[in-house]
């Protein structure tokens, strides 16, 4: 999740039908120190540095990269 990424987010807003064909496993928080939060809830508040483990295909990969950026703006 980006740095500047605008908190309060919860981990469900990340899935619509425009990103289909991703799951995610894991949650990280802290780095490469921080631990894993295997299958967290829906309403778990995404955190900017926060570290997503999905398994998507590269078209799965790019459409939720590409959600997440139009939080952005």
């Amino acid at each position: 999740i980006p740095v500047d990424l605008p908190q309060g987010r919860p981990v469900s807003a990340l899935w619509s039908p425009d990103v289909s064909g991703v799951v995610l496993l894991a949650l990280r928080q802290g780095g490469a120190a921080g631990e894993f939060e295997f299958r967290p809830p829906g309403e778990t508040l995404l955190k900017p540095g926060m570290v997503l483990v999905v398994m998507a295909d590269r078209a799965g990969r790019d459409r939720l990269e590409d959600r997440i950026r139009q939080w952005k703006s």
